[in-house]
This record gives structure tokens, C-alpha cells and sequence, in this order.
């Protein structure tokens, strides 16, 4: 998982330069940008950076969120099956030696 994450938050900050890239362009060409009547289109290529951007950080919390539950799930599993065995050990212990 380590390694997909990094490479997800990785994808997510090259995105983010490119939007960031994006927008500085336009910005400093906004003469150009407006002579030409070019702003929408300007932004719509802004937003397409920023919706790659969204795409990739819903990726990166979904699988960070099915991570965080498995191994809740098994640590909580695990802590069950101890109590359970270890409880049961302790139970027939003590009423195995009262009984003798």
C-alpha cells in the first residue's frame, strides 16, 4: 500500500504543477488570452488540471480508507480470538482445580 500511495500522492502534486503551470501561463499572457476571447477556454483547461487533481486524491482516500479498515477489522479480530482462547484457558484452569 506504501508504494501505490506514494505514487498516487506523487500523481496528485504533478497535477497540481500542472494546474498551477496553467493558470500561470494565462495569467501571463492575459493580454494575449484576451485578445484572442480565449478566457473560457483557458478555464476549462484549468479545470480539467484541477478535476484530474480531485480524481486522483478521491483514489488515494479510498484506498487509504479500505486500508484503515482491514486492519482495524483484523487487529480488532485478533484481540477477539485472544480474549476468547485466553479467557476459556483461564476458565477450565480454575474450575478444573476447584473440581479436584
Amino acid at each position: 500500500y506504501a508504494k501505490w500511495s506514494r505514487n498516487i500522492q506523487r500523481a496528485i502534486w504533478a497535477a497540481f504543477g500542472s494546474s498551477t503551470q496553467i493558470a500561470s501561463q494565462a495569467f501571463s499572457n492575459i493580454r494575449t488570452v484576451r485578445a484572442f476571447g480565449t478566457e473560457e477556454k483557458e478555464v476549462k483547461h484549468f479545470d480539467n488540471a484541477l478535476q484530474e487533481v480531485l480524481e486522483r486524491g478521491l483514489l488515494g482516500a479510498i484506498g487509504s480508507t479500505i486500508t484503515f479498515t482491514l486492519t482495524n477489522y483484523l487487529d480488532l479480530g485478533a484481540n477477539v480470538l485472544i480474549l476468547y482462547f485466553g479467557g476459556i484457558a483461564i476458565l477450565d484452569e480454575y474450575f478444573g482445580s476447584k473440581s479436584h
